[in-house]
């Protein structure tokens, strides 16, 4: 129901929370990596009394990153930021908790689509920087 309400007012990014973990999907709609669609970042890791989510889903071919508790379930709580630089660019980083704040698990440029090189003019383009246990994380 929400999903088709942000794609028809073409909302860039979703920031939610509440599963324990983190992850960054790729713009998706309908359950199809979509270039265009809402590109929707789940920062649900600020720590619990249940602790980390465990046992998740199979991870879906829409999803760019995501800590897997399973294999290292201390590193999953952290924190993002946000800073947003003008109408077109923000800038995101997500922060594992245990590591000092110049560690970074995750950072990415989400930069604001005008149309041109091909790609929709609308949602966002992502551009990552770097991500921490990657080889570990995007395993299938």
């Amino acid at each position: 129901a929400m999903e088709d309400l942000f794609h028809r007012h073409e909302v860039d990014i979703v920031f939610s929370g509440h599963v324990h973990n983190y992850e960054r999907m790729h713009p998706v709609y309908r359950r199809r990596p979509t270039p265009g669609a809402v590109t929707y970042i789940n920062v649900g890791d600020g720590g619990n009394r249940e602790g980390p989510a465990l046992g998740e889903y199979p991870r879906p071919k829409w999803s760019a990153f995501r800590l897997d508790a399973e294999r290292d379930p201390m590193r999953i709580f952290g924190h993002g930021k946000v800073v947003v630089h003008n109408s077109t660019h923000l800038h995101f980083t997500w922060h594992r908790l245990w590591d000092s704040a110049r560690d970074v698990g995750d950072e990415v440029w989400l930069v604001r689509n005008d149309g041109r090189d091909g790609r929709p003019a609308r949602g966002v383009s992502v551009s990552v920087v770097r991500t921490a246990l990657q080889n570990a994380s995007t395993a299938a």
